[in-house]
């Protein structure tokens, strides 16, 4: 059986006599909630969402059915990046220095040492943790994963001239 949607974001009692606009208008706004759920909190699970559904609105619906949704709108699972713990004194120090240094020629950065280190983990500390996130959002605040220094491994550090 088909129907014809005139205004699917009619309120509920305009819509109530007919059953086919009602479910439309309540899986539009099941969407929403699914969409608001993981947008306040983008490390919760497909399962988590599902049962918040359950047990505030008696919804049945199944974890698949929320991922579908959440893909409609280009939200995928996927592991968040770790990038080291930058505050916002030290990101302001950052930029500061960027500032100073981008119109030097090539021939002045010939004259600096390159310096890096590395952590080799003992503990094995490097859990995945998975976020809600589009392509564009990859290095977003909220998606990310912010790491520290001396978390339980040994570092290496080299440089190159």
């Amino acid at each position: 059986m088909y129907c014809i949607v005139k205004d699917p974001f009619a309120e509920p009692q305009s819509i109530a006599k007919s059953p086919c606009l009602f479910d439309l208008w309540l899986q539009l706004h099941t969407d929403r909630l699914i969409h608001r759920k993981i947008k306040t909190d983008r490390r919760k699970s497909a399962a988590s969402v599902k049962t918040e559904l359950q047990t505030s609105r008696n919804t049945a619906i199944s974890e698949s059915t929320v991922r579908r949704r959440l893909h409609e709108i280009d939200l995928y699972g996927r592991v968040a990046r770790k990038i080291p713990y930058v505050n916002k004194v030290n990101r302001g120090k950052r930029l500061e220095y960027v500032r100073t240094y981008r119109e030097q020629p090539l021939a002045y950065w010939d004259n600096v040492i390159w310096s890096d280190e590395s952590n080799f983990n003992l503990l094995g500390s490097d859990e995945k943790v998975m976020v809600w996130r589009t392509t564009k959002e990859e290095l977003a605040p909220k998606c990310i994963v912010p790491t520290v220094k001396h978390g339980g491994g040994k570092y290496g550090w080299g440089d190159v001239s």
